[in-house]
């Protein structure tokens, strides 16, 4: 039995995010495997991202992890990107879109991928 959760959030300007996940592994489901993961990236100082992993274990045969990250866009990563010849909006949306890709490149059904690509798309832009 195995479960890979893997949550990205992006925040701007004076939004908000909230994440609050649970993986509960139930008394008797021994050998599970499960992780989780939430990374979060705020691209303003007036954004706001609250994040709350949580695991409930009631086996005792088990291997579980979460973690959860929130940050800002690595200023190297930008500089680099700007010394190409990119504009600062161009260097940031590129970021932020390699940021939510990850989850995209990793889903395995391709009507899903598409969707999911749409949707990065139309809410991070090209």
């Amino acid at each position: 039995n195995r479960s890979a959760q893997r949550f990205r959030n992006v925040a701007d300007g004076r939004s908000s995010a909230s994440f609050d996940g649970l993986v509960a592994i139930a008394k008797g489901a021994d050998r599970a495997n499960a992780e989780q993961e939430n990374k979060n990236l705020l691209l303003t100082r007036t954004a706001r991202i609250d994040t709350r992993p949580q695991l409930d274990i009631l086996a005792d045969d088990v291997k579980a992890s979460h973690g959860a990250t929130i940050g800002q866009p690595d200023q190297d990563e930008i500089f680099y990107l700007r010394s190409r010849g990119l504009s600062p909006v161009t260097a940031l949306a590129m970021l932020t879109r390699g940021f939510a890709e990850e989850i995209v490149a990793a889903l395995c059904d391709p009507t899903v991928r598409a969707l999911a690509e749409r949707m990065v798309v139309g809410n991070l832009g090209r």
